[in-house]
């Protein structure tokens, strides 16, 4: 990313099931100097079976993703996104996400900084 000012990826996963590495969905915003400047989003074969419960929660399932690629095809995409960016998330699900598929499809983990938005601590602002 170039450009003065704060950059990063804010990065979003749904998965089909329990396994974390069974991506269904990936959203991603790309920010530079705080304004939103890209995004990209597809749905995701996870090439595994859906449970109800996960589809309870972002409404995916195996039919939605009929036509979509699968993990190993979009994550050419999804790299050129992430690699040497810093990379916020929010709890640690995304980013065990990401690495499981990239393990299950035998593919490198984006090399990228992550940056967690539970963990930050942000100082309380008095208005008046």
């Amino acid at each position: 990313m170039t450009g003065s000012g704060l950059a990063f990826v804010a990065l979003d996963v749904e998965t089909a099931n329990a396994d974390v590495g069974s991506i269904c969905q990936i959203g991603l915003a790309v920010y530079e100097s705080g304004r939103l400047v890209d995004e990209w989003s597809t749905l995701v074969d996870p090439e595994a079976h859906f449970d109800p419960r996960n589809i309870a929660i972002h409404g995916i399932n195996e039919y939605t993703v009929t036509a979509a690629p699968t993990f190993r095809q979009c994550a050419p995409d999804l790299n050129r996104f992430l690699a040497g960016c810093v990379v916020v998330h929010h709890t640690a699900f995304d980013r065990h996400a990401l690495r499981r598929a990239c393990l299950a499809a035998e593919m490198p983990v984006p090399s990228c900084t992550w940056l967690d938005s539970a963990s930050l601590k942000f100082p309380l602002i008095a208005t008046g």
